[in-house]
C-alpha cells in the first residue's frame, strides 16, 4: 500500500501550470543561446543576439499592459453608462393641475359618445 495522498484540482492545475512555465522558460532560453551563438559567428557583439527575446518580451509586456488598460476603459464607461441611466432615464412625475378642465373640452360622454352625432367616435 502506498501513503500517496490525492491531490486536489487546485493541486494538480498548479503543477500543470509550473511545468509549463519551466518549459517556456527553457524554450526562451535555448532561443536566446542560438540567437547569441549566430551573432558570435557574424562577429557582432553578443548584446545583438539577445535583442530577438528582448522585443518578444517587451511586446508581450506591452500587449499585457493595453489588455488591461482597455479593460478598465471599459469597466469606467459600464459604469457611467449605468451611473448616466439612473440619472437621466429615471421617469419624471407628472401631475395634471386641471383634470376637469381637460375632461369639459372633449366633452366624451359616460356611454361613449362624443356629444355630436351619437356615434362612438371610432
Amino acid at each position: 500500500m502506498t501513503n500517496k495522498i490525492p491531490l486536489s484540482r487546485g493541486e494538480r492545475w498548479g503543477m500543470k501550470a509550473a511545468a509549463g512555465t519551466k518549459w517556456l522558460i527553457r524554450r526562451l532560453k535555448m532561443f536566446d543561446k542560438r540567437y547569441v551563438a549566430k551573432a558570435k559567428g557574424k562577429n557582432w557583439p553578443d548584446w545583438v543576439g539577445h535583442l530577438p527575446i528582448a522585443l518578444v518580451l517587451i511586446l508581450l509586456l506591452i500587449a499585457f499592459l493595453a489588455s488591461i488598460g482597455f479593460l478598465i476603459v471599459f469597466l469606467i464607461a459600464a459604469l457611467l453608462m449605468i451611473v448616466f441611466e439612473f440619472i437621466y432615464c429615471r421617469p419624471t412625475p407628472v401631475t395634471i393641475t386641471n383634470w376637469e378642465d381637460e375632461q369639459s373640452h372633449r366633452k366624451y360622454h359616460s356611454d361613449g359618445s362624443n356629444g355630436s352625432d351619437g356615434s362612438s367616435g371610432s
